[in-house]
């Protein structure tokens, strides 16, 4: 009850200021190019070329509003990766993403890593490669990739011996908050970073020099 009257009094608020929110952009939007076929042409006339970067961040009305717009009236591309996703909270839905991939004329993959190290992308590929989420039909998974780099450019001695992959278990009955995990994940990263710039080189084309923050961030 106190949601809904937030709701409504929040509605009236927009109303009695004539103020539009970002949710009502799209609402709009949306109305506007089921409602109207004459919008829909207009968009399809205004542009030859749609591209929607990052799109595992859609929203399934944002979705509809492109697939209204755009969908086989004119060229549209849509670029994600759904192992990405991060904005559910602000309503982003990776079932629009799915649907997108399950509606699309052509499919393509982009199978080469022009960041990482080839071991680091192996190691990936050993930790994740066997892990799927969602429906059998519209699987999300690791799919194989190869790296520029075929050799590691890092070079370090540690001093601790530690593994580049720690696992931190949690005992039978222990509880684990968000807020702990993600104090315990921010230290892992400050002494990991600190021992790389204390003792970690780069091999950077054939010359070999001592790790730099920048390199890293």
């Amino acid at each position: 009850g106190l949601a809904r009257a937030a709701d409504e009094r929040y509605a009236q608020a927009k109303r009695e200021a004539s103020l539009l929110d970002d949710d009502d952009l799209v609402t709009l939007a949306l109305r506007a190019v089921t409602s109207s076929p004459e919008v829909a042409r207009d968009y399809e006339g205004r542009f030859h070329l749609v591209m929607v970067d990052e799109f595992q961040d859609t929203d399934p009305l944002q979705w509809r509003i492109l697939e209204r717009a755009f969908h086989h009236r004119t060229s549209l591309v849509v670029i994600g990766d759904p192992k990405q996703a991060i904005y559910g909270f602000r309503g982003a839905d990776l079932q629009a993403y799915l649907d997108a991939r399950a509606t699309a004329d052509q499919c393509f993959t982009l199978d080469r890593n022009h960041r990482s190290d080839a071991p680091v992308v192996e190691g990936i590929a050993q930790l994740f490669g066997r892990a799927s989420l969602g429906r059998p039909d519209q699987a999300i998974a690791l799919t194989p990739v190869t790296s520029t780099c075929t050799r590691a450019r890092l070079r370090i001695d540690r001093a601790d011996g530690a593994p580049a992959v720690q696992v931190r278990a949690i005992a039978p009955g222990e509880e684990q908050t968000a807020a702990g995990a993600r104090e315990t994940i921010a230290a892992d990263l400050v002494r990991e970073f600190g021992e790389l710039l204390a003792r970690g080189h780069l091999d950077d084309g054939g010359t070999v020099r001592p790790l730099r923050a920048g390199d890293m961030a």
